[in-house]
């Protein structure tokens, strides 16, 4: 390649390509909640004294649309690319962090919608040898999401 040919994009990627099949698992089996787990999550958020001014001043479409794109970026990321779901998740952190939010009980909504996720993979995958990859990966999933959350307080 010449120095003045553009390069191609670099895709972000999260996991090893061989820990995608156990992603694309997580993603089949807990895609389908997301909307419930979100609705969940959004509910404790606003009773909790913490965090409720977050989602007490956003409307309904607003919620709303913070869901889509956090389940279209990670749609995106089921395909391999994480650059949007990144994205998504310092925008988070950032506005939390501009409304003095503290990261500790921010972080806890995270851990609940995991929490979610992660009976219904045991719910779908019972004593299957498939659970453990898919629980290993929802695990690294969280820490992966929390830290980059964290890098915007």
């Amino acid at each position: 390649m010449h120095h003045d040919e553009a390069a191609p994009p670099r895709q972000l990627r999260w996991f090893a390509p061989a820990d995608q099949p156990a992603f694309e698992e997580l993603w089949r089996i807990c895609e389908p909640h997301l909307s419930e787990a979100w609705a969940a999550t959004v509910e404790a958020m606003r009773n909790d004294p913490a965090l409720g001014r977050l989602v007490l001043d956003l409307s309904e479409e607003a919620l709303s649309a913070q869901e889509r794109e956090a389940r279209e970026s990670l749609r995106a990321a089921a395909k391999g690319d994480w650059t949007r779901y990144e994205e998504f998740l310092r925008g988070q952190g950032r506005w939390c962090a501009e409304l003095g939010l503290p990261f500790a009980r921010f972080s806890q909504s995270t851990t609940r919608m995991a929490d979610r996720m992660a009976g219904h993979l045991v719910q779908e995958l019972g004593t299957s040898p498939r659970l453990a990859p898919a629980l290993g990966i929802l695990h690294s999933l969280v820490v992966r999401a929390l830290s980059v959350l964290g890098t915007e307080y």
